[in-house]
């Protein structure tokens, strides 16, 4: 069974343990690129430094789904 984007991104989101933070990324981000030593998460430019905000927390809930994956946050133009 393959894995997408779209489900490691469901299962980061569903480790969030802050209801208004799980919320924000869900609807101003999106997982782009996986690969072997990190994460891009694309954020609207509006929400970037809100997002940034929060990286610590992002990287937490990345390293219970993906361990040992940088997390990159990257304005979505």
């Amino acid at each position: 069974m393959s894995t997408t984007t779209d489900d490691v991104w469901q299962e980061i989101l569903k480790n969030l343990e802050i209801p208004s933070s799980r919320m924000l990324l869900s609807q101003q981000a999106k997982l782009a690129i996986v690969d072997e030593e990190e994460i891009v998460i694309l954020v609207a430019r509006n929400w970037i430094g809100m997002v940034q905000s929060r990286a610590n927390l992002i990287q937490q809930c990345v390293d219970r789904v993906l361990p040992g994956k940088t997390v990159i946050l990257k304005p979505n133009d």
